[in-house]
């Protein structure tokens, strides 16, 4: 896959009502650049798109992907839309997230 792409107004709504994800600061620094043509931040590389996330492992950073304990009750979701994982290269000195 490839392709840019910046959080749309709606993002924070969309990431909210999935079933196996969750709004994390890293996703509203990124929604808060938005359309800033300066912040260049805030543009994302789409790297994969799957049906439902993995679980995150509890050592992982917050990045969206629920814990197992929530991603087991979340199973079954019907109707939900598929996840993109979206890179946003780190800048002075950070890494990617």
């Amino acid at each position: 896959l490839s392709g840019t792409v910046r959080p749309s107004r709606a993002a924070r709504d969309l990431v909210e009502a999935h079933p196996f994800l969750a709004w994390t600061p890293l996703h509203q620094s990124k929604w808060a650049v938005r359309g800033q043509r300066r912040d260049q931040s805030g543009i994302g590389r789409v790297s994969r798109v799957v049906d439902a996330p993995e679980a995150r492992g509890a050592s992982e950073a917050a990045d969206g992907r629920l814990l197992p304990e929530a991603w087991a009750a979340a199973q079954g979701g019907e109707g939900m839309d598929r996840c993109a994982e979206v890179v946003f290269e780190g800048r002075h000195g950070r890494p990617p997230v």
